[in-house]
């Protein structure tokens, strides 16, 4: 814990541990111009939190909303933040300036920030950090944070972290070690269709 910059790296079963504590309202965002490794892992993070009963929502740009249509979870997303209590998750961004311009001022004015990305080097300043810079994807550093979340892996689920596990990784092509391939082999048997999927939105973008 660095005194200076008064922000912490922590594991995943940390971080974990602070979701599950989280009393107040939590409002998620990946960066602009959002792949889909950014919109699935809001998406998978805000799913799962909706499960342990907290408000969790996404904040996302409009031109993002019909990206994901696919997964019907409107009721997840939001274009502005009423609330004045509430912390705020930054996914798959290394530094605030990669945030959707409208988010910057919502990230800055949150009691509480949260960074969870696998990119090198970290600027985002927030309370604590998760950052697995040898990692595939957000989606895959999201999977191991809702396993140690006990939150079981429904179609749905599995379907938006394999979506963002195949777009950042084209199609398994960069950065996927072993653990990549065995999250990829469980979630198959949970019901995702990945030829489906792959034609969706890894070669229709």
């Amino acid at each position: 814990n660095t005194k200076m910059n008064n922000y912490k790296k922590i594991s995943v079963k940390c971080m974990a541990d602070k979701l599950k504590n989280l009393s107040n309202d939590i409002i998620i965002s990946g960066h602009k111009n959002a792949d889909y490794d950014s919109l699935c892992s809001s998406l998978a993070l805000a799913y799962s939190l909706k499960k342990m009963n907290k408000n969790a929502k996404v904040l996302l740009e409009p031109e993002d909303i019909k990206k994901i249509g696919y997964f019907n979870l409107s009721d997840l997303l939001c274009e502005k933040i009423e609330a004045k209590d509430y912390t705020f998750i930054a996914m798959d961004l290394n530094k605030t300036s990669r945030l959707p311009d409208f988010a910057k001022e919502y990230y800055k004015k949150a009691n509480y920030r949260i960074n969870i990305d696998h990119h090198n080097g970290n600027a985002t300043k927030a309370e604590i950090i998760l950052s697995k810079q040898n990692t595939s994807s957000t989606c895959e550093i999201t999977y191991d944070i809702i396993k140690k979340l006990n939150i079981d892996f429904d179609k749905k689920l599995s379907e938006l972290i394999f979506t963002g596990i195949i777009s950042d990784t084209n199609l398994f092509f960069n950065n996927s070690s072993s653990k990549t391939f065995s999250i990829a082999s469980k979630l198959l048997k949970n019901g995702v269709e990945s030829e489906d999927l792959i034609k969706k939105f890894y070669w229709a973008k």
